[in-house]
């Protein structure tokens, strides 16, 4: 299986070129505002990969598609968009991922928006010993992940793996999904998707046997446009080979 990964394009998808795949993964921050057009001009675009089955998750830019989060009176990227959502759910050939999952040729894919708390923006939860009242709690919502996952489609990285900010030493990635992924909870998980940290662009092999691939396609410029990054599944599922990263 040929998975294509993308994520944090923010409304410059357009710069990207995608390959001919089996699967198309977009792991998130498509949009800039997580406006209703945003979305409706990602979507389309998406919808005309070259890709067999293509699946997306939200990101914290993605306010419109949080149902958690109220609008107020500024509109914009302040909250739910409900004809956000239904774009999301109803675009013809896409399937969107929120806290649940889709079987492609024998492989399971879940996909979840939730990280820890950035900037009041969407899908924040608390993490860790960091509690904040009114969010969601990671740790409930990560549990909820199949125990048979093969492939995890996260925005937000899990702690220490490829979530270092360049603002100094700071660590962006949860902690609560560190702990699932370093317990015997997914024992079949072989592939973690994920953006939200532009800098932490990159690869590794960590917690047991499972690649992580940090996808993000902008750089920390938000200008800087990085290729697609291609994951070949062998017939039983494990990663045969990454490609796609700089030297």
């Amino acid at each position: 299986m040929k998975i294509v990964a993308i994520s944090d394009t923010h409304t410059k998808h357009k710069k990207v070129t995608i390959p001919e795949c089996d699967v198309l993964v977009c792991a998130g921050d498509f949009s800039w505002h997580g406006t209703y057009w945003e979305t409706w001009r990602f979507l389309k675009w998406f919808s005309e990969q070259p890709a067999k089955h293509k699946i997306f998750i939200a990101g914290n830019h993605e306010v419109g598609l949080d149902a958690t989060k109220p609008r107020d009176e500024r509109g914009g990227r302040h909250g739910f968009i409900p004809g956000a959502k239904k774009l999301a759910l109803q675009t013809p050939g896409v399937t969107y991922l929120e806290d649940n999952e889709v079987v492609i040729e024998g492989i399971k894919f879940y996909g979840t928006p939730w990280t820890p708390y950035f900037y009041d923006w969407g899908f924040n939860g608390s993490d860790g010993l960091t509690q904040l009242e009114g969010n969601r709690k990671l740790v409930d919502v990560y549990s909820k992940i199949p125990e048979d996952t093969n492939v995890l489609i996260c925005h937000g990285p899990a702690y220490g793996i490829l979530d270092k900010s360049l603002t100094g030493d700071t660590r962006c990635g949860s902690v609560e999904m560190r702990k699932i992924l370093e317990s015997d909870k997914l024992p079949l998980l072989r592939l973690y998707i994920n953006g939200h940290i532009h800098e932490a662009r990159g690869q590794e092999v960590a917690c047991g046997n499972v690649q992580f691939c940090n996808v993000s396609t902008l750089g920390r410029d938000y200008e800087t446009v990085s290729p697609p990054v291609i994951i070949d599944l062998d017939d039983n599922g494990f990663v045969d080979s990454v490609q796609g990263y700089e030297e």
